[in-house]
């Protein structure tokens, strides 16, 4: 019987067989981590699925505006798909609210500064405030305005009902920490009108029609807010501004 040679071109067949073997099991140990990794992005995904809230429409309508029964129209008001609201939806203290849907704490007040303000002077009062013993206050994204909409009746009425004051004022918006991502000398307000909160921008040296809300902590179950999709942040006049366009 005759055997491999001792040598081959140079090196030991016994080597190359080892060889060989150690780059087969790195490659099965380099295909369980890509797997590894591909399955924890899953379960990351899935992690992160946001659950959005109901509308707070009960009611449907016709064509010309009149009331009528929701079986079968397959509007909002019928199928009020997303999460129920809690009972109650906010938790009132004495200067401050607290959205039990979303988790977010609001000042009670809604004009705080009681008057309009540039964009910067907006985003520089709230992250200076101390309200109710904390210091991380800061302008709301535009995500988070739009979480104050009611779609059933007057928003600014229906807040005002749930224990905030001074909700807006005629040809007023309150500032968003969110630019403009086609202007960026804009940013996007909120208008809490009759009509929910319908959003669009102004310049962000507008004085006249800017209002400031300010808004604190982060989104959680049952209805975490998903991000604005916003990533970088434009120069403010204050250097140290907690400007969370990037929630």
């Amino acid at each position: 019987m005759i055997g491999p040679p001792e040598f081959v071109g140079g090196r030991n067949p016994k080597s190359m067989y080892l060889f060989i073997e150690k780059g087969v099991t790195m490659k099965k140990k380099g295909l369980f981590f890509s797997c590894f990794i591909l399955l924890c992005s899953f379960s990351f995904s899935l992690a992160a699925t946001i659950d959005l809230p109901r509308t707070g429409q009960t009611k449907c309508y016709d064509g010309t505006g009149a009331e009528i029964p929701c079986a079968g129209t397959g509007q909002d008001g019928e199928i009020q798909a997303g999460v129920a609201w809690p009972s109650p939806r906010f938790s009132v203290g004495t200067d401050c609210v607290t959205d039990n849907l979303t988790g977010l704490m609001w000042s009670k007040n809604a004009n705080l500064p009681g008057s309009t303000s540039t964009w910067a002077d907006a985003l520089t009062y709230v992250n200076g405030s101390g309200l109710c013993g904390h210091t991380d206050w800061r302008l709301p994204n535009m995500n988070e305005i739009e979480s104050l909409s009611h779609a059933q009746g007057d928003t600014r009425v229906w807040l005002e009902q749930q224990g905030f004051m001074s909700v807006l004022r005629p040809y007023a918006d309150y500032w968003s920490s969110t630019t403009d991502a086609y202007s960026l000398t804009r940013a996007w307000t909120g208008d809490i009108s009759s009509n929910g909160v319908p959003t669009h921008t102004l310049p962000k040296t507008n004085s006249l029609y800017g209002l400031v809300w300010p808004v604190r902590g982060g989104t959680v179950p049952p209805a975490a807010l998903w991000k604005t999709g916003q990533s970088i942040c434009c120069p403010v006049r204050d250097p140290n501004s907690r400007n969370l366009s990037l929630f």
